[in-house]
């Protein structure tokens, strides 16, 4: 899915929260001291928690969660990036919508448009980062069909969408640890578990990341 720059951010200082699974526990850090250096009146929340997601709210419910931090901290733009813990079963009033069906899709996007919903009512922005390459089948195949529902969702909402998969692995292509710089030298980019990242690979997303932001801000 390509990247989708569809919005402009209040004006003035920004504050901005970084929710998510571990995947945002690597990319938020980065991301912030960045931003802070460029913009040191904004102020940044970092509220990433490993092991969540959409799919089992009895755990960790990320919607609500989101949005009472847009009330309770004043927020202009809000950063998701999350999913690999998602492509498993969704249990709704006792009925199970089974991954990947039509009925686990519709649920799915419908917590995704709870965040979007409330972003739009407050007028605070919102940039969904996509997933890129896995190594696990499973995962793989929901980050396939996560990032359809996240971009369709963003495009929708007039929000921004960050494809992650030309800078550390595209989904389209068997999975590899090692890309090529702009030099041609190949250079790792993700930790041994085919998952997440190393230093190196959290900071193509993170300034990546940067650059949508300070766009979105000083457009």
């Amino acid at each position: 899915m390509p990247t989708l720059a569809q919005q402009k951010l209040r004006e003035g200082p920004q504050r901005i929260l970084f929710a998510g699974d571990s995947m945002m526990q690597g990319v938020a850090p980065f991301a912030m001291r960045e931003l802070a250096k460029q913009n040191p009146e904004w102020k940044m929340f970092d509220e990433s928690r490993q092991s969540t997601g959409l799919t089992v709210r009895r755990y960790f419910d990320w919607p609500t969660r989101i949005v009472e931090l847009m009330d309770a901290r004043d927020l202009t733009l809000v950063v998701v990036f999350l999913g690999p813990n998602d492509p498993w079963d969704i249990a709704v009033g006792g009925k199970r919508h089974v991954f990947p069906t039509d009925s686990w899709v519709s649920h799915y996007a419908s917590r995704v448009d709870e965040i979007q919903s409330a972003a739009k009512q407050r007028g605070i922005g919102v940039i969904w980062m996509g997933l890129p390459a896995m190594r696990e089948a499973r995962v793989h195949d929901g980050a396939v069909l996560q990032n359809q529902i996240f971009h369709a969702r963003a495009k929708a909402w007039g929000t921004d969408f960050l494809s992650t998969e030309p800078l550390v692995g595209l989904l389209s292509e068997p999975y590899q640890k090692f890309l090529k710089d702009d030099a041609g030298q190949a250079v790792n980019l993700r930790a041994e578990d085919g998952i997440h990242f190393n230093t190196t690979g959290l900071k193509r997303m993170s300034s990546a990341l940067v650059q949508m932001i300070i766009h979105s801000a000083h457009p």
